[in-house]
């Protein structure tokens, strides 16, 4: 016997089901087919993780369900995050998402993706902008 709900099984002689206390079957149905898998897309990744949290809730507001690989990875390794915030030896963080919702999230998180690509840009010409001999100089007290 089986429990149609939580497909527990009992021996012969039980009727219902102790945790769901619904009805046992002699056998689940056949049309029951298990979930297809689906194919998931990466749409955005980032090492920050403040971008990761925002990316997140840009998606969960319009309802589309993600996954964040390597997340939870971040803190594993003995190293932990570093001053960029995230841990070399996991990589960054990837949002994916189904493949049917994939156009409508990168529409979503392009914003995000600039403001990051601005962040490095910005980076780069400031480390640009500061003369070597300004680094070496003493400042005045």
């Amino acid at each position: 016997m089986i429990c149609p709900n939580c497909k527990a099984e009992y021996r012969e002689g039980y009727t219902v089901c102790s945790d769901c206390e619904v009805p046992l079957v002699e056998r689940l149905q056949e049309d029951e087919q298990p979930e297809p898998e689906m194919e998931l897309v990466t749409v955005f990744d980032t090492g920050e993780p403040a971008d990761v949290l925002v990316a997140k809730s840009i998606l969960e507001a319009e309802g589309i369900e993600f996954f964040a690989k390597d997340e939870g990875v971040q803190d594993f390794f003995g190293a932990g995050r570093l001053g960029s915030g995230f841990n070399t030896m996991a990589g960054q963080v990837e949002i994916q998402v189904r493949l049917e919702d994939a156009e409508r999230a990168r529409q979503l998180l392009t914003r995000l993706d600039e403001a990051e690509e601005g962040k490095e840009t910005a980076a780069e010409e400031l480390a640009d902008e500061t003369p070597e001999d300004e680094e070496s100089e003493p400042r005045p007290e």
